[in-house]
């Protein structure tokens, strides 16, 4: 954690990818209390659960919980043995859309790992119709919020999307980072302003 602190010159206030320690045996849970790191937790999905092994289990990246009526519901844990129930313990858990951006409208109804089998989530383009799913999801979140929702959505790792091709300095033209701009200041005009929504860090959910 020091390292990466170091690097990027932020604190970490959250931190996620841990289910595959369970994988290996290890309790992330206790990890994460005995250590000397954040106890936010965001970007999970269905390899959560005990039962649901990381690599090999194809609903393993599908969000978790999967009722739409706690899609924006945080909830703690202290155990990595019963991570789905709400059992008051330090470890914060933050829902998030489990899907990277420009797998939004390739994947549909497919579970994710079933969409890149047959290759249709698996590019590296922002498409209009990818926004038009995140959006329909942030728009589920608000309608589920209830008093202290939180909503999520996963970009795909920055290492290996360039999203500012095709476009100038000030990421105008056709490069995905534009379409991307757009959406956010929609979504800040629409619901930010309005007072239906605030923009906030992890860390601030603790």
């Amino acid at each position: 954690m020091a390292q990466v602190e170091e690097l990027s010159g932020l604190i970490a206030g959250h931190v996620s990818g841990l289910s595959p320690i369970y994988d290996d045996g290890d309790d992330w849970v206790e990890g994460l209390v005995q250590g000397d790191v954040p106890r936010v937790v965001t970007f999970v999905g269905m390899s959560l659960l005990p039962e649901i092994n990381h690599l090999g289990d194809p609903r393993a990246k599908e969000r978790w919980p999967l009722e739409m009526a706690e899609m924006a519901t945080p909830w703690s844990i202290a155990s990595s043995e019963q991570p789905d129930r709400d059992t008051g313990g330090s470890i914060r858990i933050l829902p998030s859309n489990t899907r990277a951006a420009f797998s939004q409208e390739g994947c549909g109804s497919l579970l994710l790992r079933e969409c890149f089998g047959l290759n249709l989530g698996a590019g590296l383009a922002l498409s209009d119709r990818d926004v038009a799913q995140l959006d329909l999801a942030l728009h589920r979140a608000l309608a589920f919020r209830g008093e202290s929702g939180v909503w999520s959505f996963h970009m795909p790792d920055l290492g290996s999307w360039d999203y500012v091709r095709g476009c100038d300095d000030d990421w105008e033209g056709g490069c995905d980072g534009a379409r991307f701009r757009n959406w956010l200041i929609d979504v800040h005009a629409r619901w930010v302003q309005s007072g239906a929504a605030e923009w906030s860090l992890p860390a601030l959910h603790q």
